[in-house]
């Protein structure tokens, strides 16, 4: 660039990321499983005893994270601010959204079975 009295600045490289891969979704659940069931499709679903909590985390290679957000049995989605913690029996299923800062996302499904 040169200004108005012709000062020129010296050339200086740039280096430009392109980030346009999402997020990728972290769980740990606080309990080991206690052993699988089979799903309604077949597929084998994890069995976790009461008061089993889930932590969830997000990677994202260059932009970071804007947020977590989750919908638990079709509810309404909400945002991930502290793990969950599930004190009843019962099938469920958690629908993640993950955004990393530039607006890239991802969404996965969670299904697990609590009982007692």
């Amino acid at each position: 660039g040169t200004d108005r009295v012709e000062n020129r600045e010296t050339e200086q490289p740039y280096i430009l990321i392109v980030d346009n891969s999402p997020p990728t979704l972290m769980k740990t659940f606080s309990l080991l499983k206690s052993g699988t069931t089979p799903g309604k499709d077949g597929i084998e679903i994890d069995v976790y005893p009461r008061y089993t909590s889930i932590f969830f985390g997000a990677v994202d290679n260059s932009a970071g994270i804007a947020g977590i957000w989750y919908s638990q049995n079709g509810g309404k989605e909400v945002r991930y601010s502290t793990p969950l913690m599930f004190d009843k029996a019962g099938d469920f299923s958690l629908e993640l959204r993950l955004m990393d800062n530039l607006g890239n996302t991802s969404g996965e499904t969670v299904r697990f079975v609590i009982r007692d």
